[in-house]
């Protein structure tokens, strides 16, 4: 697998203090919920203020957006749908850390409402998001990478902290552990480096 260059902390943390102090924009709102969650682009635009349960302070992923092309048509069109997803562990509560809590109360809408909203529509698809997120890291003075990479970044964190690869793929919506093995769970060269020169320690008697 091509080796990630995944986002450094201090780029998060600017990114983050940024989406903290413009959580008027629905658009900060759902990049933090990317951030502290790790859920895919799609998923993340298909969700509504009901689909998180305030109460128990669970995100529920049922719901995937994607721009499908129609080949019904004499033109190859495309077109937005909202679906369930492919597999059935894409289907999942995802605990919500009490951190972004506190921010999601105090922006709360109604249930029906679509948690990122667009300017001519409820909603905002995938692709107007990207252009959003690349302006905000933009704002930031932040060079330029992908949405996916917050997920990326989010497991790596995980990993990093010492959550359980059963619980990491679960949160992820991994169709199974090995997936999320492959992907995150690896050691890097420094710690390659570290083990090696404590099994040939020098100063060992």
């Amino acid at each position: 697998m091509k080796h990630l260059e995944l986002p450094s902390d201090a780029t998060m943390k600017r990114l983050t203090e940024y989406l903290y102090s413009h959580t008027d924009d629905s658009t900060c709102i759902g990049i933090l919920l990317a951030y502290y969650t790790g859920i895919r682009i799609g998923e993340l635009c298909a969700l509504t203020w009901g689909d998180i349960d305030f109460e128990e302070g669970l995100l529920k992923i049922s719901k995937n957006m994607q721009r499908i092309k129609d080949f019904d048509k004499e033109i190859t069109t495309t077109s937005v749908k909202v679906q369930t997803p492919k597999t059935v562990t894409s289907v999942r509560s995802i605990p919500i850390p009490d951190i972004l809590m506190r921010t999601l109360k105090k922006s709360r809408k109604q249930e029906k409402d679509y948690l990122i909203a667009g300017k001519k529509k409820d909603w905002a698809e995938t692709r107007t998001l990207q252009y959003r997120f690349a302006s905000i890291l933009k704002k930031c003075g932040i060079e330029h990478f992908k949405f996916h990479m917050l997920r990326h970044y989010f497991a790596s964190l995980c990993v990093r902290q010492g959550v359980d690869v059963k619980s990491l793929s679960e949160i992820l919506g991994h169709s199974n552990i090995q997936i999320t093995l492959n992907l995150y769970v690896h050691s890097t060269i420094n710690q390659k480096r570290m083990l090696m020169n404590k099994v040939f320690d020098t100063n060992a008697a």
